[in-house]
């Protein structure tokens, strides 16, 4: 077992190892996790990994130049 701090107080939380179809529970958390990363990128629902992450990191910079763009007009507009 393992303690993990909740809070400011302990709790046991028992180890254990999920395997599903042969898979550790390590490698479900990154399906689910590539699969959420699917659905919030636009195009990406059926893309391969290296297209998924080339097209996450296009969203992300098109998303920054957005902030950036939506601060500068909130400036100028004293907003």
């Amino acid at each position: 077992m393992r303690r993990v701090l909740l809070c400011g107080k302990r709790i046991r939380k028992k180890k254990i190892a999920h395997v599903r179809d042969g898979r550790s529970s390590a490698s479900n958390m990154v399906l689910k996790k590539l699969m959420k990363l699917r659905k919030i990128v636009p195009t990406c629902e059926e893309a391969d990994i290296d297209t998924l992450f080339r097209k996450t990191a296009e969203h992300i910079a098109l998303l920054e130049l957005q902030v950036s763009v939506l601060e500068g007009l909130s400036s100028l507009y004293g907003v």
